[in-house]
């Protein structure tokens, strides 16, 4: 019996400082019982009382009236028999106190396993809830940013360029050509719209309020009025409407990026400008290779007016290659090369150009 007792008491694994005391106390008693002769008798020992106070239950909290057969973690103990109503926890032989001790403490170990997972599970969930809410407006932000879910947007812009002139002549000059005249002019006077929608659309149309026409009177020209389509199969980019046909790099240049106050005399003469057709244009992901070609016809001239006894047909190309591209934060190096090529078929034999002095 003393053997038995001592080996189920040296199995406990008892976490903390109240079971240790609990133990030490059953240890005490058992000294004692080994210490009778003949057969040995149990003396209960007298109740242990735990801890510092009323806020720290003693042993009876481990021997509550519960039923201890079945352990919190679903396994089955050794069966231990509860105190009857009317017998104490201290009336109880001391390998049944020892069991029942045994299975408080699982049943105790079973509900902490129980309130940790269950802690567990809650933390996992706020987790899970939290990223959710993350993936949620990254989601919208992707949506709110995607250029294929916004409807059109509109830009207004506008150009104003004045010339200012002031000559300074000698007596030659003066007897050739007279007195010239020092004064200012509006060269241009531009406004318009441009914008973009649905991550594959994008328009321009602008009007100029100060042409002179062949007749030299003042009137408002169209200059740009085109839509573009972007990400078009086989096409790469195709634009329709009033435009600049791919031909020389001074006349794409804009006129805010022009050297000198007018392009040169021979590209004003013999290269085309704008005129209305349909173009495709693409460019590697890199920019080192772009190109562009199209359809014009020939039916406009430089001031947007419409030639009736002019009604040609234009091919032009264009194709540009950068064998050098180096871009820094605050430097470029580029090396440029380009070949323009327009095949024209005049409606009539005969072609007049003229062009008035860049100045």
């Amino acid at each position: 019996m003393v053997r038995s007792s001592m080996w189920r008491l040296q199995s406990l694994m008892l976490p903390n400082a109240r079971r240790q005391f609990v133990i030490v106390a059953v240890a005490l008693a058992l000294i004692g019982l080994g210490a009778q002769t003949a057969e040995p008798q149990l003396i209960p020992p007298a109740p242990l009382a735990i801890g510092d106070g009323a806020d720290d239950p003693g042993v009876e909290e481990f021997f509550g009236d519960a039923d201890v057969g079945a352990m919190g973690d679903g396994s089955r103990s050794e069966t231990a028999r509860a105190p009857a109503a009317d017998e104490s926890v201290e009336e109880l032989s001391l390998e049944e106190r020892i069991r029942l001790l045994e299975n408080k403490l699982r049943e105790r170990d079973a509900a902490d396993r129980k309130k940790a997972e269950a802690d567990k599970k809650k933390a996992d969930a706020e987790k899970e809830k939290k990223a959710e809410a993350v993936r949620k407006k990254e989601d919208e932000e992707r949506k709110e940013n995607d250029p294929r879910n916004k409807k059109f947007v509109t830009r207004p812009f506008g150009r104003i360029h004045i010339d200012a002139a002031t000559f300074n002549q000698d007596e030659n000059s003066l007897e050739t050509v007279g007195d010239a005249e020092n004064g200012a002019d509006i060269r241009r006077a531009r406004l318009g719209v441009e914008g973009e929608g649905y991550g594959r659309y994008f328009y321009r149309f602008d009007v100029d309020f100060v042409t002179f026409d062949q007749q030299t009177a003042v009137r408002p020209v169209i200059v740009d009025a085109y839509l573009d389509i972007q990400d078009v199969a086989i096409f790469g980019n195709i634009r329709a409407g009033h435009f600049r046909e791919p031909f020389s790099l001074e006349r794409l240049d804009s006129t805010h990026d022009l050297p000198f106050l007018e392009r040169s005399l021979p590209v004003n003469t013999l290269a085309p400008f704008r005129n209305l057709g349909v173009m495709s244009f693409d460019h590697l992901e890199d920019n080192s290779l772009a190109w562009a070609y199209g359809v014009f016809g020939e039916n406009m001239n430089e001031l947007g007016e419409e030639v009736i006894d002019n009604t040609g047909v234009a091919l032009t190309g264009r194709m540009m290659w950068n064998p050098v591209l180096e871009l820094d934060d605050d430097c470029y190096r580029i090396f440029h090369l380009g070949a323009s090529y327009s095949w024209r078929h005049p409606s009539r034999p005969a072609r007049r150009y003229n062009q008035t002095p860049e100045v």
